[in-house]
């Protein structure tokens, strides 16, 4: 009969326990650093510029040939490319690349720059990670000619 007593109260402990712990709000408060990195390995300088929903240009970027464009995105759990503040005017939604102002690429949100699995991602520590995006000559040949 004791024990049952006894058991019974670990219950009622062990169950007010686990309902208290169930109960609790978690908020995850921490940021995510990542770097971005945009590698002109073509021949040829590169404008990018970054656009918002409503077709307002947000950012423009030069990289010149064999140079590297790097920004920082610090975000409580981690940021896409292009999110530069969480307002969605401050959110690229497309993307226009010239090649030495002949040629031309035309990305969207769907699309491959927009997206980080088209990234290498390299883990810096649990809360840092770098990204490189590669601009290649054959980026530039599969470019439309700007007329």
């Amino acid at each position: 009969m004791k024990r049952k007593i006894i058991y019974l109260i670990f219950l009622v402990i062990g169950s007010n326990i686990l309902i208290s712990i169930s109960s609790c709000e978690s908020d995850v408060d921490y940021i995510i650093n990542t770097h971005y990195y945009y590698v002109n390995k073509s021949q040829h300088n590169i404008e990018m510029k970054v656009f918002n929903s409503i077709k307002e240009l947000i950012k423009t970027y030069e990289i010149p040939s064999s140079d590297t464009l790097m920004y920082i995105i610090s975000a409580e759990g981690g940021a896409g490319p292009f999110q530069f503040e969480s307002d969605i005017r401050e959110i690229g939604d497309s993307i226009y690349v010239t090649f030495a102002g002949s040629r031309y690429l035309s990305f969207t949100r769907s699309d491959n720059i927009l997206r980080g699995k088209f990234y290498t991602e390299i883990k810096i520590s649990k809360y840092e990670y770098d990204m490189y995006y590669f601009f290649t000559d054959n980026d530039y040949e599969n470019a439309k000619e700007i007329e």
